[in-house]
């Protein structure tokens, strides 16, 4: 989808379709403006259908003089705009446009900073046009996809900055949304060398049996049952100087899981391809990092497999020593993902010393218990990290709810006959997950993201279609960009 800015007045504008904010109090100044030019259109089309309530939609068709032959008005509410409401309004405009338009405007609201408002639309239109139907042999000849989208008194630079990271959440989105055969191990490698190619990233890949030399036996022991050799890539920004802190993010990337061994139940099972949602987020991260130029040293880790059953595959009650020496009964061999987290956060420790780590992953279904699917667990060693990830993830709507780690649950993954054990005794499996990946962190301020509720969602929700929905990006990238340098 193309993205441009218009100007001048409403009636030169030329779109399908007009999205126009509308607040429940009353028309504005501009909005009056507007109404004059349509006829008073927009006036006769407020009370008892429409009473400009949040995210509230009325369509008006044909309407003169405002450049576009259908207008959808929105609600705004009766609060005070913020950057999430106003992405959730353009949401709502773009679904009540959808299949009406080619080319769709947006014209800009009162109240809100034009540049924010700039940003948030271009991101909001996006992230809601977005489909993933590539395998289909044949496409509906009567659909109509918007391929222009024109913000009515908005800066160029603002709404390609918004636009840019839409597009980013989207490609982390098709990665996602990718099946098993399409993208495997070696697919997903390829697309981290190709990012670091075109973006100016530094590489290093460490496959197959190389992963034991190098001390990276989990990950090598996820892996193993596959006919695909497991990998360990690490990206590197340097947006700072030499001696600037790093911060680091690791990401969970296994390709297809199911479950090893300990295999997974049927239902459902055709949603394991998005088991590498964490990885791809990191690649996302890295790739709006270098292109926004942030100030920051940055280091995306990624540990990917593919979780198989064959007679090469870990069995339960294997014993495995992880990097950092700790040894490992691996009880289950469903609880693969914390298994290639260990081996990353302690290899990033060790080699790159950062000032801060964060691991995402879609870890466990306890999770979803304990959120449903609204928010990712937060789990940390530090109060800090946890209140500014938390700010983030409500500016971006990518919320984190901080789950406990206390020392209590630590008897939960002592194993008899090993140090750890790789999945609790006692229900609370997300918790249990986390303090497993405790171990390996030390004292480096660390926070692990258990991303499995929001990342995949079987319902659409404002700028979310149904599938995956890229969760992750949008939260990491405000979060790097405040914090202080």
């Amino acid at each position: 989808m193309q993205v441009r800015t218009h100007a001048a007045p409403l009636s030169r504008l030329e779109a399908d379709v007009l999205i126009l904010g509308v607040p429940e109090k009353g028309l504005t100044e501009r909005l009056k403006e507007a109404d004059a030019a349509a006829g008073g259109a927009i006036a006769l089309a407020m009370g008892p259908q429409f009473k400009g309530k949040a995210e509230e939609t009325e369509t008006l068709f044909p309407v003169q003089g405002l450049g576009a032959p259908r207008v959808v008005l929105v609600g705004l509410g009766e609060k005070p705009l913020d950057a999430e409401s106003w992405r959730r309004v353009v949401s709502a405009g773009v679904e009540a446009a959808r299949g009406r338009a080619r080319r769709l405007a947006i014209a800009l609201p009162e109240g809100l900073d034009a540049a924010v408002a700039a940003e948030g639309a271009a991101e909001a239109a996006l992230l809601s046009a977005y489909e993933f139907h590539p395998y289909r042999t044949e496409q509906d000849p009567d659909e109509i996809a918007i391929e222009e989208l024109i913000l009515v008194g908005a800066s160029a630079e603002a709404a390609e900055r918004g636009a840019a990271l839409a597009r980013a959440v989207s490609w982390v989105r098709d990665l996602s949304n990718m099946p098993g055969n399409k993208l495997g191990v070696g697919d997903l490698v390829g697309q981290a060398r190709d990012l670091a190619k075109s973006h100016g990233l530094a590489i290093h890949v460490i496959e197959g049996e190389d992963l034991v030399k190098e001390g990276l036996r989990l990950v090598h022991a996820v892996g193993r049952g596959s006919e695909m050799p497991p990998a360990f890539v690490t990206l590197e920004y340097r947006g700072a100087g030499k001696d600037a802190p790093v911060v680091a993010l690791v990401g969970k990337g296994v390709t297809f899981d199911t479950g090893g061994i300990n295999i997974k139940p049927r239902a459902g099972m055709e949603e394991m391809k998005t088991d590498m949602h964490g990885a791809a987020t990191v690649l996302g991260v890295m790739r709006v990092a270098s292109e926004r130029k942030l100030p920051v040293n940055l280091v995306g880790v990624m540990a990917i497999a593919e979780n198989m059953p064959n007679g090469n595959a870990t069995v339960p009650g294997d014993v495995v020593k992880a990097y950092n020496g700790l040894t490992v009964e691996i009880v289950d061999t469903d609880a693969e993902g914390r298994l290639i987290l260990a081996d990353s956060l302690a290899y990033t420790v060790k080699n790159y010393r950062p000032e801060v780590v964060i691991d995402l992953a879609t870890l466990t279904g306890s999770i979803i218990m304990a959120l449903a699917y609204e928010a990712s667990g937060l789990f940390t060693n530090s109060d800090s990290l946890a209140a500014a990830l938390t700010a983030a993830g409500e500016a971006t709507g990518e919320r984190y709810w901080r789950m406990p780690i206390w020392d209590v649950y630590a008897e939960q993954v002592r194993s008899p006959i090993a140090d750890l054990r790789n999945i609790g005794k006692e229900k609370g499996d997300a918790i249990h997950a986390a303090k497993f990946l405790q171990n390996f962190v030390g004292e480096t301020p660390w926070a692990h993201l258990d991303i499995a509720g929001p990342s995949w969602i079987s319902e659409p929700k404002p700028y979310r279609p149904k599938g995956s929905t890229g969760v992750g990006v949008r939260s990491l990238i405000h979060w790097l960009e405040q914090r202080p340098r």
